[in-house]
């Protein structure tokens, strides 16, 4: 953080002020030097050597108060930018926490009643993101309710390792067919036109889940039956506010 290393901020505070004084005295010491290499009077003449000899130390003086000033000021500043960013953290964290993800249970079973069903829907999330994890156990109630068999009749973590044979270190979502945020339905290749079981229960559950999340992605995975679906839960995508951005003015029209 600087030249200073770790000196707090209370420390740096009062070497800026110690150096804003020190620039300050230098500055008179300096002063009364001129003046004295600069009077006429016999009396001011005899004692040149000693206004000199201030000179040198009023200048040397303020040297070492500006260096002072320099250094403490951009060491505050440099604080100053870790706590900025610290406070846009928690500030994104709250932001998260009051705007987490959420199904209406009305609507959503409402909205896959009488449709077609998989053999078996895997409901997996990214155990790092607690939202994730809470979508994710809401969701499994919703589509237990709605009649759809759960595989393993748990949710999942996403699995930290690849077991994709076609690109074994591609990420654990992409592997997996799934976006790296929000929410993914996942169904075998075979299924994306909708005519197979598998295929028409993904459209279902599009249509339940876009309105109340917003966004949604779908993929593919060879690996999946062509009745079989796959529901990954990731982080939301981005959507928090800019903050410290500061528009640029907005040029006037000629």
């Amino acid at each position: 953080m600087g030249m200073l290393g770790s000196v707090s901020k209370s420390a740096a505070t009062f070497g800026l002020h110690v150096s804003e004084w020190l620039l300050l005295i230098f500055g008179l010491v300096l002063v009364v030097g001129l003046i004295g290499e600069l009077a006429k009077s016999d009396k001011w003449i005899r004692r040149k050597r000693l206004f000199e000899l201030l000179v040198i130390v009023g200048v040397a003086g303020e040297l070492f108060g500006d260096g002072g000033i320099f250094l403490f000021s951009e060491h505050l500043q440099a604080i100053s930018g870790h706590e900025v960013a610290e406070l846009n953290l928690r500030a994104s964290q709250l932001y998260n926490q009051a705007h987490s993800r959420w199904i209406p249970i009305d609507p959503f079973l409402a909205a896959l009643k009488n449709k077609p069903k998989p053999r078996a829907v895997e409901i997996l999330f990214d155990k790092n993101d607690p939202d994730s994890r809470n979508l994710a156990g809401w969701l499994y109630p919703l589509l237990m309710w709605s009649g759809w068999p759960i595989k393993g009749h748990t949710i999942k973590p996403i699995p930290p390792i690849s077991e994709n044979p076609d690109n074994p270190f591609s990420p654990p979502l992409l592997a997996i067919g799934a976006q790296l945020t929000g929410v993914s339905i996942v169904s075998s290749p075979r299924s994306r036109n909708s005519v197979t079981i598998g295929g028409k229960a993904a459209e279902a559950l599009g249509d339940a889940l876009l309105t109340p999340l917003q966004s949604l992605n779908f993929g593919t995975d060879p690996h999946l039956a062509d009745d079989e679906l796959r529901v990954v839960v990731a982080p939301k995508p981005n959507t928090l506010p800019p903050f410290n951005i500061v528009p640029e003015p907005i040029a006037k029209p000629r």
